[in-house]
């Protein structure tokens, strides 16, 4: 069977049994593990296996992808995380086509630190 990778983004996890976390991705899928993961960070999986291979973390200097809006489609990297606050969502900004724009970290998706860990299209 071919063996296929791909970036998924931590949208919740919850602490189990046995000092294990479960691990809620963007695409449906959960996996029991005990790799250091933060909500909004990225793992890249292999298919089928379920297998956590590499941990991106969403810092300062971390290429993203937009997903949705406007922007979707295009990359870019993270110059500064704002903080929310309870009518503000938590936002990052980046710089895209040489002009510096702020967007809510929920329309992003971190895929590496110095370079994209796979070619995007």
């Amino acid at each position: 069977m071919k063996k296929i990778k791909k970036i998924v983004k931590v949208t919740g996890k919850t602490s189990i049994k046995g000092g294990k976390t479960q691990i809620k991705f963007h695409d449906g899928r959960t996996l029991i593990s005990d790799e250091l993961v933060d909500v909004n960070d990225s793992c890249v999986l292999q298919i089928p296996e379920q297998k956590i291979l590499e941990v991106i973390k969403l810092e300062k200097n971390t290429k993203i992808l937009i997903t949705r809006g406007i922007n979707a489609g295009k990359t870019g990297e993270i110059k500064e995380i704002k903080e929310g606050t309870f009518v503000l969502t938590k936002r990052i900004v980046t710089t895209i086509d040489d002009k510096l724009i702020e967007i809510p970290i929920r329309l992003v998706i971190a895929v590496g630190k110095d370079k994209p860990v796979m070619q995007i299209r």
